[in-house]
Protein backbone atom coordinates (compact mmCIF):
# COMPACT_ATOMS: atom_id res chain seq x y z
CA UNK A 1 0.00 0.00 0.00
CA UNK A 2 1.24 3.46 -0.78
CA UNK A 3 -0.04 6.38 1.28
CA UNK A 4 0.57 9.99 0.32
CA UNK A 5 1.41 11.99 3.44
CA UNK A 6 1.32 15.75 3.08
CA UNK A 7 2.53 18.08 5.80
CA UNK A 8 -0.86 19.73 6.19
CA UNK A 9 -3.20 16.76 6.37
CA UNK A 10 -1.49 13.99 8.31
CA UNK A 11 1.25 13.38 10.84
CA UNK A 12 3.30 10.21 11.04
CA UNK A 13 4.46 9.53 14.60
CA UNK A 14 7.32 7.14 15.31
CA UNK A 15 6.51 5.39 18.59
CA UNK A 16 10.22 4.53 18.93
CA UNK A 17 9.16 1.05 19.88
CA UNK A 18 9.61 -2.30 18.25
CA UNK A 19 8.76 -5.85 19.17
CA UNK A 20 10.27 -9.10 18.00
CA UNK A 21 7.99 -12.05 17.41
CA UNK A 22 8.16 -15.54 16.05
CA UNK A 23 6.82 -15.92 12.51
CA UNK A 24 4.01 -18.46 12.30
CA UNK A 25 5.33 -21.60 10.58
CA UNK A 26 2.69 -21.37 7.83
CA UNK A 27 3.97 -17.88 6.86
CA UNK A 28 7.70 -18.65 6.86
CA UNK A 29 7.72 -19.44 3.15
CA UNK A 30 7.53 -15.66 2.59
CA UNK A 31 10.91 -15.12 4.28
CA UNK A 32 14.50 -16.08 3.60
CA UNK A 33 15.49 -19.62 4.59
CA UNK A 34 16.02 -20.10 8.35
CA UNK A 35 14.33 -16.79 9.25
CA UNK A 36 11.94 -17.54 12.11
CA UNK A 37 11.65 -14.15 13.87
CA UNK A 38 10.59 -10.72 12.68
CA UNK A 39 10.97 -7.25 14.20
CA UNK A 40 7.92 -5.00 13.92
CA UNK A 41 8.29 -1.22 14.33
CA UNK A 42 5.31 0.76 15.59
CA UNK A 43 4.07 4.00 14.01
CA UNK A 44 0.88 6.02 14.33
CA UNK A 45 -0.68 7.98 11.51
CA UNK A 46 -3.06 10.73 12.58
CA UNK A 47 -5.86 11.33 10.10
CA UNK A 48 -8.12 14.36 10.10
CA UNK A 49 -11.12 12.26 9.08
CA UNK A 50 -12.10 8.80 7.94
CA UNK A 51 -11.58 8.10 4.26
CA UNK A 52 -12.20 5.32 1.77
CA UNK A 53 -8.80 3.65 1.25
CA UNK A 54 -7.80 2.17 -2.10
CA UNK A 55 -6.31 -1.20 -1.19
CA UNK A 56 -4.51 -3.93 -3.07
CA UNK A 57 -4.85 -6.42 -0.21
CA UNK A 58 -6.91 -6.78 2.99
CA UNK A 59 -9.98 -5.83 0.98
CA UNK A 60 -12.47 -6.50 3.77
CA UNK A 61 -11.43 -3.43 5.77
CA UNK A 62 -13.84 -1.57 8.00
CA UNK A 63 -13.62 1.33 10.42
CA UNK A 64 -14.16 0.00 13.95
CA UNK A 65 -13.64 1.20 17.51
CA UNK A 66 -10.30 0.43 19.20
CA UNK A 67 -12.05 -2.12 21.41
CA UNK A 68 -13.50 -3.90 18.38
CA UNK A 69 -10.12 -3.83 16.64
CA UNK A 70 -8.51 -5.53 19.65
CA UNK A 71 -11.15 -8.26 19.51
CA UNK A 72 -10.81 -8.71 15.75
CA UNK A 73 -7.03 -8.77 15.32
CA UNK A 74 -5.21 -12.08 15.20
CA UNK A 75 -2.00 -10.34 16.27
CA UNK A 76 -1.34 -9.92 19.98
CA UNK A 77 1.25 -7.28 18.98
CA UNK A 78 -1.41 -5.22 17.21
CA UNK A 79 -3.74 -5.55 20.20
CA UNK A 80 -0.94 -4.39 22.52
CA UNK A 81 -0.18 -1.36 20.33
CA UNK A 82 -3.87 -0.37 20.21
CA UNK A 83 -4.15 -0.64 24.00
CA UNK A 84 -0.96 1.33 24.60
CA UNK A 85 -1.22 4.10 21.99
CA UNK A 86 -4.92 4.45 21.22
CA UNK A 87 -6.57 3.52 24.52
CA UNK A 88 -3.55 4.81 26.50
CA UNK A 89 -3.48 1.79 28.82
CA UNK A 90 -0.42 1.66 31.02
Amino acid sequence: MRLEISENSTALFDCNESIEFEIFPHFRYKYAPNVTYCREHWFLLAMEQEFEPILSEHLAYQWVSPEQAIQMTKSSNNAEAIRKYILKDK
